[in-house]
């Protein structure tokens, strides 16, 4: 946590050069606290992290990976090829920020290495426990492979329950033939005081 009067001077720097020469700031070793404090302009994020990065620090964004979302990181990413590749190889630390993951987001990263999504399904499903399209993603991206499918088939539950309204969820996954109508029942009958207040009836849903 940078002291007060290192967060008063980072409210004056306007520039990423200016971080770089603050006196009482250490750009590298406040690294984090730098990212996260109230005074740091939101503007100076990518610029800052590529600097520091083409200044030979690495290893300290591929530390600090998790400092902002997953949503934001795949934004810098996609016009950084250097810090593309640390996000992946440090995909694990990134997803431990807090913030939801949307399935655009998934499908990117998807897209650069199918075995993030599957080594990595359940630290994903808490991330996509309020959006249920976004969970929808997850399940379709896992519905894709074998070991995918495989992780579908032994961990239902965890995939299938979340904080979102369900209706639409479940017609969604079932149109996209991620999971049959069948297993979601079979799901709900195995506990149905889950679902009481839900009100489902699964004959409604079109596939």
């Amino acid at each position: 946590m940078l002291t007060e009067e290192q967060g008063l001077e980072l409210d004056e720097c306007k520039t990423v050069e200016d971080i770089f020469l603050a006196t009482t700031i250490d750009a590298v070793a406040n690294y984090r606290d730098i990212i996260t404090n109230v005074f740091f302009a939101t503007e100076l994020t990518e610029p800052f992290i590529m600097s520091t990065i083409n200044n030979g620090h690495e290893e300290v964004v591929a530390e600090n990976i998790d400092v902002i979302s997953l949503e934001r990181n795949w934004q810098i990413a996609e016009n950084n090829p250097k810090f593309k590749k640390i996000l992946l190889e440090n995909f694990d630390r990134a997803i431990e920020h807090p913030n939801s993951i949307s399935g655009y987001v998934l499908e990117a990263i998807n897209k650069e290495d199918k075995s993030l999504i599957i080594n990595n399904w359940e630290t994903i499903t808490k991330r996509t426990n309020i959006l249920y399209h976004d969970r929808k993603d997850l399940i379709f991206i896992l519905n894709s492979t074998e070991e995918g499918k495989n992780i579908i088939d032994m961990h239902l539950p965890e995939l299938f329950y979340g904080e979102y309204t369900y209706p639409d969820f479940i017609e969604q996954i079932i149109n996209d033939e991620s999971v049959t109508k069948e297993k979601i029942a079979n799901l709900i009958l195995q506990d149905p005081t889950k679902m009481l207040d839900k009100n489902l009836e699964l004959s409604n849903f079109r596939i």
